[in-house]
């Protein structure tokens, strides 16, 4: 899209605005969702165009790769449909996974793939989460010094956060060391990768209030 802007000394600003519109983790999402699209492509018989492309071959992309033997099921069908948009919209060209026979696609999908479920998510109980907490919470300082004791506190803190912030990667998975605080207070937790705030420039900190956790 910038490119439309030619030699006008804005134009490089207007590209940078415009890449900053994607996170860096979904930019790289798309990439690799379209490198696949388009070998996919490459492989049959009869090489569909990948750009432009055409919904028929969005459709037998799906059916013949992404969708084959369920490994994807149809409410996680988004981020490939957008990758295939997104590049297509950004060149000015005519998005083809969209539509009457995309939703169609993604209807009938959910409905066969339910139909052979057998086995549904369950979600863990607190009581597993506060037996990991209490694990942390009894680690000795001898066991702490040693590389083993770091790493399985570690790795409670980051199963205990990431339940308490609903398994949001965004959220919890993308906490870093400096988004973690302490003061009198309690210690502070900074969400700086929110995804419906982040683009807002928008971070929530919430506080826990470590008098109500013994030790």
């Amino acid at each position: 899209m910038a490119r439309d802007f030619g030699d006008a000394p804005e134009a490089g600003r207007i590209a940078e605005v415009f890449s900053a519109a994607l996170t860096e983790g979904t930019v790289e999402n798309y990439s690799r969702h379209f490198v696949r699209f388009a070998t996919w492509c490459e492989s049959q018989p009869d090489r569909p165009c990948p750009l432009p492309a055409t919904t028929d071959t969005v459709l037998r992309w799906l059916g013949g790769d992404v969708c084959s033997g369920g490994k994807v099921q149809a409410r996680s069908l988004r981020p490939y449909l957008a990758a295939i948009n997104t590049l297509h919209n950004d060149l000015d060209l005519d998005p083809p996974a969209v539509g009457r026979r995309i939703k169609r696609f993604k209807s009938g999908l959910g409905h066969l793939l339910a139909a052979d479920r057998h086995a549904a998510r369950t979600y863990v109980p607190a009581h597993v989460i506060e037996r990991a907490h209490q694990c942390g919470m009894a680690l000795t300082d001898a066991e702490l010094a040693r590389p083993a004791g770091r790493a399985l506190l570690q790795a409670i803190v980051a199963t205990v956060f990431t339940f308490v912030f609903f398994a949001r990667g965004g959220s919890g998975a993308a906490l870093r060391a400096g988004d973690v605080r302490r003061s009198d207070a309690g210690l502070h937790v900074t969400l700086g990768k929110e995804k419906t705030r982040h683009a807002a420039s928008v971070s929530r900190v919430l506080t826990l209030d470590t008098s109500r956790i013994p030790g």
